[in-house]
């Protein structure tokens, strides 16, 4: 046979249907999987096998759960279907801690893919603008809050504009009468969105321009229903609120979705945070028994609300227990749970959607001053430091968490974009556990749109981002929004450089003392020595502790 027909007959060579080495045997930690990419997939290698890095082994059947059979009760898949459709952008938002906002400069934000800016006016107003200043959209979170008459004064021109954007004043008009004129053009306003204080944050409305104004005041937040209506925290009976935890923000790299979808899903604790508030070790560790919960007592739509009450393993109690799970949309999620001494604590959850692929997170946590321990309630009031917990806890809880969701929102996007596949056909969750995370992705579908922040269809994905130095970042995603945290770092910062300066000193005091002819063992310059040496460990001891600050590496193979 002529060689060009032996060719013509042969089937086209098939590059998945093939055997490739990815690593030496002897390169490989038996006891750890390892991250691995092949024709573009992502896969996990471990001891004997080889799956894709989203968890379903080669070859495994995905099947869609089916609706009304171990995810749904009665009536609940009907009364999603049945409501009118949810508007992401006639909502209230919150975007700040009020504790951790200066008021004396802008701050830039993002919220439903809007760049904005947060600022506080002359009267002591929290205003909102998006972040473009009407004459050449330069942005107004570059400029500067001016300290005569409270105006935000754009950093390009020395437009000004006040606490409604209008335009105050155009330093390029001829005279004042063109001045005059040029400002009453509503062209020349900076687009405002409503805003409230609320709770002890600064809430954003989703749109902007005069007429929100209007619409906002019909739209209830989703306010905490645990605390009372107005601007500082008490309890909803007037009772004093008592923080457990120091306010705290972070910026994710994954989107809303993927961020609601962890928090309504308890069952991930035991193993995701495994040592900190979890343990996997445990027999009944994977147990989660899901049921119905009670609806949220001061929720704007009670359409748009998922209540349930969870049974599991808890770390801290040491024993299985009950607590409550409560979603608020858009953006509220609330865990309650019995502390030991019997006083109920909530964590309240507060997601925004940013951007697509980005979310930022807002948490805090209040329980009633009455009924609590004095030893405690004295910690809490004079002891606690405000950015010791954020280090030790809210941080390594979430590293916990932000590589896998980035990854899996990743794959969760390219499912949908390049292989048109939805949640119901690439996800398989066969157990209950799972069955308030269907409940919330079929809400998404059915009445909200799919999400807040969908991806562009016609433009890629953005690549997959694979250093955990990017993805765990703390000091962009955290430290810089923390005021708590950044004292901290001060503290420790200038604390590294007194030993530094100490440990000069005593070196500078032994060069002298010896150079008087003294004995190196005696006292004078045994104390110097030592002081030196001790100095020198505590600023490497200081130097390795700013790095909590920083970026902190998480390994879930090394949390015994």
């Amino acid at each position: 046979m002529p060689v060009q027909e032996r060719r013509e007959s042969v089937q086209p060579f098939d590059w998945a249907k093939q055997w490739y080495p990815l690593a030496y045997v002897e390169d490989l930690d038996v006891k750890v999987p390892h991250p691995l990419e092949l024709l573009s997939q992502r896969l996990a290698k471990g001891r004997r096998t080889l799956v894709p890095a989203h968890g379903i082994a080669a070859g495994t059947a995905v099947l869609a759960p089916q609706q009304g059979q171990g995810f749904f009760a009665a009536g609940e898949q009907e009364q999603i279907k049945s409501e009118q459709p949810f508007d992401w952008a006639k909502q209230w938002y919150p975007l700040g801690f009020l504790e951790d906002l200066d008021p004396k400069v802008p701050h830039p934000v993002e919220l439903l893919s809007q760049r904005l800016v947060l600022w506080c006016d002359g009267q002591g107003q929290w205003r909102c603008f998006q972040d473009k200043c009407p004459h050449r959209l330069a942005p107004l979170s570059e400029g500067r809050i001016e300290p005569s008459d409270g105006t935000l004064m754009c950093s390009y021109h020395g437009w000004r504009f006040d606490g409604e954007g209008k335009c105050t004043d155009i330093p390029q008009s001829l005279d004042a009468k063109a001045n005059a004129s040029a400002c009453a053009n509503p062209r020349s306003c900076a687009i405002s969105h409503p805003t409230q204080v609320l709770q002890g944050k600064v809430w954003v409305y989703g749109e902007g321009g005069p007429r929100t104004f209007i619409d906002s005041a019909a739209v209830q937040p989703a306010r905490a229903p645990n605390l009372a209506v107005g601007e500082s925290v008490r309890e909803a009976g007037g009772g004093e609120a008592l923080r457990l935890v120091q306010p705290y923000t972070r910026d994710f790299p994954y989107a809303w979705d993927v961020l609601a979808e962890n928090l309504l899903d308890p069952s991930h604790v035991n193993f995701s945070h495994h040592g900190i508030i979890g343990d996997r070790d445990k027999e009944d560790s994977g147990l989660t028994r899901i049921s119905p919960g009670p609806e949220p007592a001061a929720a704007p739509s009670a359409q748009d609300t998922i209540s349930m009450e969870v049974e599991t393993w808890v770390r801290q109690a040491r024993k299985v227990d009950k607590w409550g799970v409560q979603f608020i949309a858009p953006c509220l999620i609330q865990w309650k749970f019995r502390l030991p001494w019997g006083n109920t604590n909530t964590l309240n959850f507060y997601m925004i959607p940013t951007a697509p692929g980005k979310s930022r997170f807002m948490l805090d946590s209040y329980t009633q001053k009455e009924g609590m321990p004095l030893p405690v309630l004295l910690i809490l009031k004079y002891f606690a430091i405000p950015w010791l917990p954020h280090l030790r806890m809210s941080n390594r809880i979430l590293d916990g968490d932000t590589a896998l969701l980035h990854w899996q929102g990743h794959s969760v996007a390219r499912e949908a974009k390049e292989e048109g596949r939805t949640w119901r056909q690439a996800y398989f969750m066969p157990t209950p556990a799972d069955r308030y995370v269907a409940k919330f992705r079929q809400w998404l579908d059915e009445r909200a749109g799919g999400g807040p922040t969908p991806y562009d269809p016609s433009h890629p994905l953005p690549p997959l981002e694979t250093s955990k130095e990017t993805i765990l970042d703390r000091w962009n995603s955290h430290t810089m929004h923390c005021k708590a945290c950044q004292q901290g770092f001060r503290i420790v910062q200038a604390a590294q450089i007194a030993a530094a300066v100490l440990g000069a000193l005593c070196m500078l005091g032994l060069s002298a003392v010896l150079g008087q002819g003294r004995p190196l063992l005696s006292r004078l310059p045994a104390l110097l020595g030592a002081g030196a040496i001790v100095c020198a460990v505590a600023w490497r001891l200081l130097k390795s502790f700013k790095q909590n600050f920083i970026f902190v590496d998480y390994n879930h193979s090394h949390q015994h």
